[in-house]
């Protein structure tokens, strides 16, 4: 019985856990950032993230009931990564600040 109380501790535990986005999936938020600025997008972006952060795990849900479809016209390895690093909540942090640091990067450079 102590065990199950144990894990019902950890269940609702909102605290980051910072080894869940290893190098693959930042390297897959970096790609993704680095389009969203090169296409003019981020403020747009950033409002959209800033809007659906309490949602990002059910956003990754959604994503991976669409992989099936999806499979057939992306690349399937970032979606999953993608998929599987929203149901953190960092996640979307993270991708913010990335995308943040290259539009600074951009004005710099111009």
């Amino acid at each position: 019985m102590n065990r199950f109380w144990q894990e019902l501790k950890v269940a609702f535990a909102v605290t980051p856990d910072k080894a869940a986005i290893d190098e693959d999936v930042d390297d897959c938020l970096d790609r993704l950032a680095k389009a969203v600025v090169e296409r003019g997008l981020t403020a747009p972006a950033m409002i959209f993230l800033e809007s659906i952060r309490p949602l990002n795990f059910l956003a990754s849900q959604s994503m991976i009931a669409a992989w099936p479809l999806v499979k057939l016209f992306a690349k399937t390895d970032d979606f999953q990564r993608l998929a599987r690093a929203l149901e953190h909540r960092e996640t979307l942090a993270r991708l913010a600040q990335r995308i943040e640091e290259i539009a600074r990067q951009e004005e710099e450079r111009k």
